[in-house]
């Protein structure tokens, strides 16, 4: 797991967050919408049972002017609409317009029903302006400090930042990005004036065509209806935008000159994302939709800092002015925020000199390996299989150097050449027999390695998974530690917090992965089966489709090794419902997967997750995280938090 994939969690983890704060008001101006829209039901309710007959009124009768008494009510509500604009800013021009209807002393019904109605839409889109205003400045500001959050606290070094005034943000959210150079201003001015016009339209074509009040009113909600799948794209446009400027001003502040893009690679991705994937642009070539993402509306890919060497990652992280201090990949953010953003205190970060940092975590690595080598002198009885742990080894970060030493401590009685076959880890004995001279699974891959190190990571991530199960990661909903069941110990059990996450994202691709095999299986064979809502219940017909897609698309040995993680899970958590198992693919039988189900699911998948983390190429990850991108988004999560957990806390049974 190279430092490219911490950058990638992290910043996957920024960008949800980023992009839920959009979602979430997307909710707000949704609830908006249905009141906007009710109040105009009501007022066209209103003024159909006022001046209709049996539901109906010409043209004619539309636009006889309104009496004394009907102006006078009018001019009350207007009163009304003008307190209300001065109040909370409404535009100036439907001011304008307001005090004008005012003065009037001729207004004909239907004059009086279109200006009741364009109020109720200019108050949804003045506030409509507002928020997205609101918006966008905290993800921008927000999005900002985070990245720079990231970067310092990646390269355990940090400096002051400026903080942003209202000024700068207004610079940066009045600029136009688009070709046609429109704001988000302008385009929920420009929606708006088109919902009133066609509110206007429809209110005048029913009055023509005779309808009724109901069809009239049904008609303008569909057009409400365009209006805020409109504002929905908008709004999650803008936040895409905002979040991503925001990480290129930090880059460019931080001095990071390259970058990599990161696509969620499903079967949702662009072709246009996926083609970009892994794509390194220099910070001067950035340009959204063009090197740079948001690529198109509802984007999902993001961008991380690239440093091709320890010496680039130097720079990113030094501030040639001021003072830098260590800062422990263990801060959270808004201590951070408030030490170097806000001008809070420092008391107990400690001024360093980020080049003896840098040589410090060099040392930091060659300490752990050897540590880790030390430990397994004794364990690994063939030379081969030492000189190829320490190549694993250097692939890897402090970060998980740390981990896999503070495990390898609970190594010592384990047997790695047991000569049977299978591999286990037994939890009442707390010890791994496994042969590692069987390399099968390398075998196949074509890995040149002679040691079964897949394996042996699997069963040692079991072995994590037991000792972990008496610490904070098998919490359940009410804080307590989730209970032994049936000497399975282990803290990705569903009923905890962290396995219930798990189970969901693999039920999710799973269940993705079986309706595409639907999907693919009815165009080849002419044929119309349903796809599944869940995976309560397995037709006949979606099994034979799924292993028929299976076995077409994943055709080689290599290939059915590479997504040993999926094939296993499934067969898991379907309880043998679905097994590719039987059909030339890895996976356990059927006595296991009924009798561990989805509990087994969550833990071979974790097992299997550490094997891959630790010991997987390129091509391999690449494979799994296209085929389960919700289970490796979401166990790649779990691990982060588990390597800032190891920092501090040692990896032992309880």
């Amino acid at each position: 797991m190279t430092k490219r994939n911490y950058w990638e969690d992290r910043f996957n983890r920024l960008q949800e967050a980023q992009l839920m704060k959009g979602q979430t008001y997307y909710y707000e101006v949704e609830e908006q919408y249905i009141k906007a829209s009710a109040e105009i039901e009501k007022e066209i309710a209103v003024w159909y049972q006022r001046f209709a007959s049996n539901n109906e009124i010409s043209l004619v009768e539309a636009k006889r002017l309104l009496n004394s008494k009907e102006l006078k009510e009018f001019k009350w509500d207007v009163t009304d609409y003008i307190k209300y604009g001065e109040e909370n800013e409404l535009n100036q021009r439907w001011m304008k317009e307001l005090e004008n209807a005012s003065a009037r002393v001729h207004i004909s019904r239907l004059e009086a029903l279109k200006i009741q109605t364009q109020h109720q839409i200019e108050v949804l889109y003045g506030n409509q302006v507002d928020g997205i205003d609101r918006l966008v400045r905290d993800i921008y500001s927000e999005g900002y400090y985070h990245t720079a959050y990231e970067i310092q606290r990646g390269f355990n070094v940090g400096y002051d930042l400026h903080s942003f005034d209202s000024k700068q943000l207004e610079q940066v959210i009045s600029k136009p990005w688009t070709a046609d150079g429109l704001t988000f201003k302008d385009r929920c001015w420009t929606s708006k004036q088109q919902l009133v016009n066609s509110v206007h339209t429809e209110l005048t074509q029913a009055i023509i065509r005779g309808d009724s009040p109901s069809k009239a009113i049904n008609a303008i909600a569909k057009e409400f209806n365009v209006s805020k799948n409109r504002a929905a794209r908008l709004i999650m446009t803008e936040s895409a935008f905002f979040a991503s400027v925001a990480q290129k001003d930090c880059f460019n502040e931080l001095n990071v000159e390259k970058y990599e893009i990161v696509a969620t690679l499903d079967s949702n991705t662009s072709k246009v994302c996926q083609g970009l994937d892994g794509q390194i642009f220099a910070m001067q070539d950035y340009q959204v939709s063009v090197t740079a993402p948001p690529f198109h509306a509802w984007c999902r890919t993001v961008f991380v800092p690239y440093f091709d060497d320890d010496f680039e990652g130097e720079r990113a992280a030094t501030d040639k002015d001021g003072k830098t201090y260590y800062v422990p990949r263990t801060m959270k953010y808004e201590d951070w925020k408030n030490s170097f953003v806000n001008g809070g205190s420092k008391d107990g970060l400690k001024e360093v000199d980020p080049n003896k940092v840098f040589k410090d975590k060099e040392t930091e690595i060659q300490a752990l390996k050897k540590s880790i080598m030390d430990k397994h002198d004794a364990i690994l009885k063939a030379d081969i299989h030492k000189v190829e742990l320490e190549q694993i080894l250097s692939n890897h970060g402090s970060e998980q150097l740390n981990l896999y030493d503070k495990l390898s401590d609970r190594f010592k009685d384990n047997d790695y050449y047991y000569k049977v076959s299978g591999a286990a880890y037994y939890p009442g004995q707390q010890v791994i027999k496994m042969n590692i001279e069987n390399n099968q699974w390398e075998r196949l891959v074509g890995s040149n390695y002679t040691g079964a190190w897949h394996t042996k990571f699997h069963e040692e991530f079991h072995q994590l998974d037991h000792i972990l199960s008496q610490t904070p990661f098998a919490y359940l909903d009410d804080g307590t530690i989730s209970p032994y069941k049936n000497m399975h110990k282990a803290f990705t059990r569903t009923d905890t917090v962290i396995g219930a996450r798990m189970i969901n994202a693999i039920d999710d691709d799973v269940l993705l992965t079986v309706n595409n095999a639907i999907k693919w299986y009815n165009k080849i064979e002419g044929l119309s089966i349903k796809p599944l809502k869940n995976l309560d219940r397995i037709s006949s017909e979606a099994y034979t489709a799924t292993i028929r897609y299976l076995k077409t698309t994943y055709n080689t040995q290599k290939a059915r090794t590479q997504i040993s993680m999926f094939t296993d899970a499934m067969g898991l958590t379907t309880k043998n419902r679905l097994n590719p198992h039987g059909n030339g693919f890895w996976g356990h039988d059927a006595a296991y997967n009924k009798d561990r189900g989805k509990d087994g699911a969550t833990s071979e998948t974790w097992a299997t997750f550490g094997a891959l983390f630790y010991t997987a190429d390129d091509e391999t990850l690449s494979v799994i995280k296209t085929l389960m991108p919700n289970t490796w988004k979401t166990y790649s999560s779990v691990m982060n938090d588990l390597l800032d957990y190891a920092i501090q806390n040692d990896i032992t049974y309880s």
